[in-house]
């Protein structure tokens, strides 16, 4: 990425943030202790900024100065710990729709009857099962409501197991899925080799075969002229 695209695109982000915090280029000239025009170059990627006027403009708009120097998408620790446990929810409902598409029954209980209704069809469309951290209790959600469940099992056919070994068991099936995926190229080799093997073989039978028809040829032939 050449200078002044990518002095414009910072001046991008720059702007975005200001604008983000209603602030005027003049304000945070003010409190950045340079001049509106500066600012206002920088915005319009007329000129470059240093990291040190980075972290000042970071500072006083409340955002990362990584996001402002594009080496982040993500304008705030927070955002960024939302965004990767979106991602942690998705993975985990993900799972579960898997699990359940091939036939397994998976059902979640706690201790006590609070919100058992709402436990009992934890299998509608509308509700969705995810955890904020590595425990044993769980947050389901419908379209209406939110509720932190305590010290959750989870049954899996007829075994029942801990809300912790069934995270164990999502990153198991991440993990192979992962081994598999990093060994695709080794499987597609194997196979040609196979496959290889295979038409050598048929290959070999073939030219027996052949030569077993000439043998049998040269025979009746060699019969025929003796009598």
């Amino acid at each position: 990425m050449i200078n002044e695209e990518l002095n414009k695109k910072r001046g991008q982000r720059l702007k975005e943030c200001r604008e983000l915090r209603k602030m005027t280029q003049n304000k945070l000239a003010m409190l950045s202790h340079c001049s509106p025009q500066s600012i206002s170059y920088i915005e319009n990627g007329r000129r470059g900024m240093s990291r040190e006027l980075a972290h000042i403009f970071a500072e006083k708009l409340q955002v990362k100065e990584e996001y402002i120097l594009l080496e982040s998408d993500f304008k705030t620790d927070s955002e960024k710990i939302k965004y990767e446990n979106n991602i942690m929810d998705a993975i985990d409902n993900f799972a579960f729709k898997y699990l359940t598409s091939l036939g397994h029954n998976i059902t979640f209980s706690v201790a006590a009857d609070n919100h058992k209704d709402l436990i009992e069809n934890s299998e509608n469309e509308v509700c969705q099962v995810s955890s904020k951290s590595y425990c044993n209790d769980l947050l389901l959600s419908t379209s209406e409501v939110q509720i932190l469940l305590e010290d959750v099992k989870v049954k899996i056919n007829d075994t029942e197991i801990s809300l912790i070994d069934y995270y164990d068991l999502i990153d198991d099936l991440n993990e192979y899925a992962d081994f598999l995926i990093s060994h695709l190229q080794t499987r597609v080799e194997r196979r040609i080799m196979h496959l290889g093997v295979h038409y050598a073989e048929e290959e070999r039978k073939h030219e027996k075969t052949v030569a077993e028809q000439l043998e049998a040829i040269k025979k009746d032939f060699l019969g025929i002229h003796k009598e």
